[in-house]
């Protein structure tokens, strides 16, 4: 069926009959459209939504911007335990923003809090920045872990908190088996002030050897009893 010159072509039940292309039993391929010039397929709906169904996969290819807008939430989700959901993996460098706009987000990630995620971010060839007016870093049941093997740096413009989260907390620095060297205040640059315990405390040193020196002050050690 086609039409003559640039005659439009219409395809209509004439009703509410359904119009189908295809449908019947036999294996096809249906065809709509073409990409020549300034073709364009539009597809319209009404409440009665836009369904999109496969036994395999949905291949979607364009040669320019795709772009998805919705007036309500946009879902994507895999059909199965153990689906992945790939944004990103082809064999390009991406630029890949989510939630860009000057609106003020909210963004979540993982957070459905009914069965237990694995969430990762990076790898070991990856550079990873986390900024933020706030940042907080909590985990509910297991460890904290932060591990880099090369230097891991912490630079605050205000203070910085080290506590433990229960009484009887033990708070450890360099308490593996490789030897480390520890500085506390070492810079030389400007005078620090360091503050080890208080009157409730009880502090000990020990190791092969102390060394306590004051380079331009006298040298104090003060007990309210022996």
């Amino acid at each position: 069926i086609s039409s003559t010159t640039s005659s439009a072509l219409t395809l209509d039940s004439g009703s509410t009959g359904a119009v189908n292309l295809g449908t019947g039993a036999a294996a096809k391929t249906v065809t709509v459209g073409n990409n020549t010039t300034t073709s364009a397929v539009a597809i319209t709906s009404g409440t009665g939504d836009i369904t999109l169904t496969s036994t395999d996969d949905l291949v979607t290819t364009v040669t320019d911007d795709a772009s998805y807008s919705a007036t309500d939430d946009v879902t994507v989700a895999g059909g199965s335990t153990g689906s992945v959901v790939n944004i990103g993996t082809t064999a390009f460098a991406h630029v890949i923003n989510v939630a860009t706009n000057a609106i003020g987000n909210t963004i979540n990630v993982a957070t459905d809090n009914t069965v237990a995620d694995t969430v990762n971010v990076g790898s070991a060839l990856d550079t990873i920045a986390v900024s933020g007016v706030g940042i907080t870093l909590t985990a509910a049941a297991s460890d904290l872990n932060a591990t880099s093997t090369d230097d891991m740096i912490f630079t605050i413009t205000d203070d910085i908190t080290l506590n433990g989260g229960s009484a009887g907390s033990i708070i450890t620095i360099g308490g593996n088996v490789h030897g480390n060297v520890i500085n506390v205040g070492t810079d030389n640059t400007a005078a620090d002030t360091i503050t080890v315990g208080s009157a409730l405390d009880t502090v000990a040193a020990s190791g092969a050897g102390i060394t306590l020196t004051a380079a331009a002050s006298d040298l104090n050690a003060t007990s309210t009893d022996d």
